[in-house]
């Protein structure tokens, strides 16, 4: 049985006794205003329910953090260290707001599998420009175990962003995404 952990990056953390809302970066469209972890939350959803649906004796976790339980970072990346798959979901920001397009991070040279699973599978679906696979020692990613970190587009481009407000694009990515995290940890 594999297991699989879906983080949704931002939301509700603990800094001291305090307990704050991280909305992550933040997207106008119009005098819309948009935050990150609501749309990482809207595609980690969508991600989760295809992935129990396609593989239901698999261990799916949504890792999202709310007031109750806010997540460090720490804690973010000690969550299931044995998961066979660590996927982090978040969105761009640049002051350059002509900047565009989908990345996808990893750290070990041992996780570029499962980044250019992911990245790959995001190339299937979306219609946006593709900036790469990349490597960097993000926190989360610091994980023995495959750990990745998508970045779907840019909050800070109305372009990417009014792009991946759409349902239909939401669900073509979960399915592609869904379906290529079966095909690489069946490998496996």
């Amino acid at each position: 049985m594999k297991t699989i952990v879906i983080d949704v990056g931002h939301g509700w953390v603990k800094r001291g006794q305090a307990v704050l809302y991280d909305p992550g970066a933040v997207g106008r469209l119009g005098k819309q205003v948009y935050h990150e972890h609501t749309i990482a939350f809207q595609y980690a959803q969508s991600l989760t329910f295809l992935l129990k649906s396609l593989a239901p004796h698999w261990k799916i976790h949504l890792l999202h953090a709310v007031k109750e339980n806010p997540l460090t970072l720490t804690k973010r990346r000690n969550y299931l260290p044995n998961a066979d798959a660590f996927l982090s979901i978040h969105l761009n920001s640049s002051s350059n707001q002509e900047a565009r397009g989908h990345e996808v991070w990893y750290y070990r040279e041992s996780h570029r599998k499962l980044a250019e699973c992911v990245y790959e599978a995001g190339t299937k679906t979306l219609e946006i420009p593709m900036r790469g696979i990349k490597r960097k020692p993000f926190a989360v990613l610091k994980r023995l175990k495959p750990a990745v970190l998508v970045e779907l587009g840019f909050i800070s481009n109305e372009s990417d962003l009014a792009y991946l407000l759409t349902t239909s694009v939401r669900r073509a990515w979960a399915q592609s995404v869904a379906q290529a995290l079966i095909n690489y940890l069946q490998e496996d």
